[in-house]
């Protein structure tokens, strides 16, 4: 019997001392197991005369500070989720100096966008690449329901799925350039959004700030964004006027999907809209022509009368609570620096969106700037936005 422990103590030994060995002899520079990064997908050069042509059509004196920087643009795949926590294989893209050191990482979210032609990773361009050409490292998802997961609906302005999409493209990013021979783990991350992009930007630290501890953010630039959707609802029952017609469908189909609310779009929709939203926002028209078949930007022409009611409808009823729960100025407190810059003329995105997060953030404490561009509408204040926001970046922010 004591022969027998023996010999079974002598086998268990030698077991853990070959163990010991391999792991002892085992290389400490061996690839580390992937855990959001999938695969190359495609890549694009842009040179510095083309980014400089591009520049100089907004902000000539910024073209003037150009390095002599070609950039590399890299469609990657990467494991995130859906809003129902389901597991999917998204896409983006990556851009970089492919001729001298990175200076920092910006993680850049795009703006609205309804066609898949226009997505960063069909494309192979969105305008937060520009920033690749002063040096920087660009990480820009395609978020839900673009690139290769186009199939899906987007869950448009829903804040956890943009935040946790865009924070494991980030992740993502970071095994890639690996794989390429670059590290930029240690790096703190600029992040820049407009309109959509600006929430996004928002939704990215609301999220990573509680569960990405691995992601230091150093600052985050935020232009235009609808952060408080209540507030625009608000806005839109009052004025019953938008410039931009598709939007407001478009959050309803988003939060739809993104919080599996099951509406009645009866209760919702007027025709031709009512018949039409699901051709119309098929990926394959773009907003302005989702635009012209709305054909009027009198909200009361394709919205059901009872989002202009004191008491909504049951499903307006659901969807107004969904807007609740997914505004970005209440129940959390920022921790990184933020700068926010509204037009005050905006009639896409009310400027009470800014208003409204600026004052909450102070009130809690939080190191936050508000830039109002006076008598500037969406888009004018969107070149205003950008050109500070590079110069801050360049010349401030990002080292």
């Amino acid at each position: 019997m004591i022969q027998k422990t023996q010999n079974i103590f002598l086998k268990l030994f030698s077991i853990c001392f070959i163990l010991f060995l391999l792991v002892s002899c085992s290389d400490s520079n061996d690839p580390v197991t992937q855990q959001y990064f999938v695969k190359h997908i495609k890549s694009k050069n842009y040179t510095k005369q083309y980014l400089a042509d591009i520049i100089n059509t907004f902000s000539p004196e910024t073209a003037d500070l150009l390095p002599d920087i070609n950039i590399s643009t890299d469609m990657i795949t990467y494991n995130t989720f859906l809003p129902n926590g389901f597991p999917v294989v998204a896409s983006g893209i990556v851009v970089y100096p492919n001729n001298s050191d990175i200076k920092g990482i910006i993680v850049g979210l795009h703006p609205t966008i309804t066609a898949e032609s226009m997505s960063p990773s069909t494309a192979m361009y969105s305008n937060e690449l520009l920033l690749g050409a002063f040096g920087y490292a660009v990480i820009i998802p395609d978020y839900i329901g673009f690139g290769v997961t186009t199939d899906k609906p987007h869950p448009y302005l829903h804040v956890e799925n943009t935040g946790i999409v865009s924070a494991d493209m980030c992740l993502a990013a970071r095994e890639y350039f690996k794989t390429i021979g670059k590290n930029i783990d240690s790096y703190p991350v600029s992040v820049v959004g407009y309109s959509q992009g600006g929430a996004a930007a928002i939704a990215f630290q609301k999220i990573v700030e509680n569960r990405y501890p691995t992601i230091n953010i150093r600052k985050v630039y935020a232009g235009g964004g609808p952060y408080d959707i209540p507030a625009i609802l608000e806005e839109f029952r009052n004025t019953k006027h938008t410039a931009l017609p598709s939007s407001l469908p478009y959050v309803v189909l988003g939060l739809n999907y993104g919080d599996n609310l099951n509406l009645n779009f009866n209760n919702i929709f007027l025709e031709p809209l009512l018949s039409n939203y699901k051709t119309w926002f098929n990926k394959n028209y773009t907003n302005d022509e989702i635009d012209k078949f709305i054909g009027s930007t009198d909200i009361t022409t394709f919205m059901h009368p009872d989002l202009f009611k004191t008491e909504l409808n049951e499903d307006l009823q659901k969807f107004y609570t969904s807007a609740l729960n997914n505004s970005l100025v209440e129940g959390w407190i920022p921790k990184a620096p933020i700068f926010l810059a509204h037009g005050t003329a905006d009639d896409i995105v009310p400027v009470v969106c800014s208003n409204n997060a600026y004052k909450t953030y102070k009130n809690k404490g939080c190191n936050v700037e508000l830039k109002l561009v006076e008598s500037k509408n969406h888009t004018e204040a969107a070149l205003d936005f950008f050109t500070t926001t590079l110069f801050n970046i360049m010349f401030g922010d990002t080292k």
